[in-house]
């Protein structure tokens, strides 16, 4: 085949086979920390479980944590607290506020957590609504509420592009407050991107060139 028919014929192909890269890269949302530590699991990952500090604990507004090799920042300008619980978790000072939790280094685009109330002296109370906000570099954006949640409720969220942020709060103002944990975050490689598809052509319609000359 020459390779002007060859480059033809790949021109033609090429939006099937881009659009088969992107829906591999679609987000996937998971209700199973089981389902989700499995998927992530061949892949670099980490886990924050919040036993660093004393039960109860008053902590500054910002927070820099880690999940295995990963590090992170969680933020909530009035202050956060470590939950009275045997195996910790944070919460914050006003129910209404957003956590953040931003800087993900090495970069992530996978994210998953346990999310659930807690009262005023930081223990664990079920049955709170919760905001989550997963934001992508891509401007996508990713928002769910919780409702009646308890200490196993679950989102995970694997991105199409890297994770940003992720932001979180109490939709019961009155007695309840966000609260997070078990933080668990991982860096899954992207698809062939199009510059790889794109040498691989160009390799292949190389290759052919070689073969009808030497023919």
């Amino acid at each position: 085949m020459k390779l002007t028919q060859f480059l033809a014929a790949a021109v033609v192909a090429l939006p099937a086979t881009l659009a088969s890269f992107h829906a591999a890269a679609a987000p996937v949302v998971y209700t199973s920390q089981a389902t989700f530590n499995t998927a992530i699991a061949p892949h670099a990952n980490g886990m924050d479980t919040f036993t660093t500090f004393t039960n109860g604990a008053v902590l500054p507004p910002s927070q820099v944590r880690t999940a295995g090799a990963f590090a992170y920042t969680a933020f909530e300008p009035t202050g956060l607290y470590q939950g009275l619980s045997a195996d910790g978790f944070l919460t914050n000072n006003i129910p209404s506020n957003f956590i953040v939790l931003s800087g993900f280094a090495p970069s992530i685009n996978a994210f998953g957590a346990n999310f659930f109330g807690s009262n005023f002296f930081s223990v664990f109370i079920a049955g709170e609504s919760i905001e989550v906000n997963i934001f992508e570099t891509n401007s996508t954006l990713f928002s769910i509420t919780l409702t009646a949640t308890d200490r196993a409720s679950f989102i995970g969220y694997r991105a199409g592009s890297s994770i940003a942020s992720v932001t979180f709060r109490s939709l019961q103002n009155i007695g309840l407050w966000p609260s997070v944990d078990n933080v668990t975050v991982a860096a899954i490689p992207e698809p062939m991107t199009l510059s790889l598809v794109l040498l691989a052509l160009l390799g292949a319609a190389a290759a052919s060139r070689r073969k009808a000359a030497n023919s």
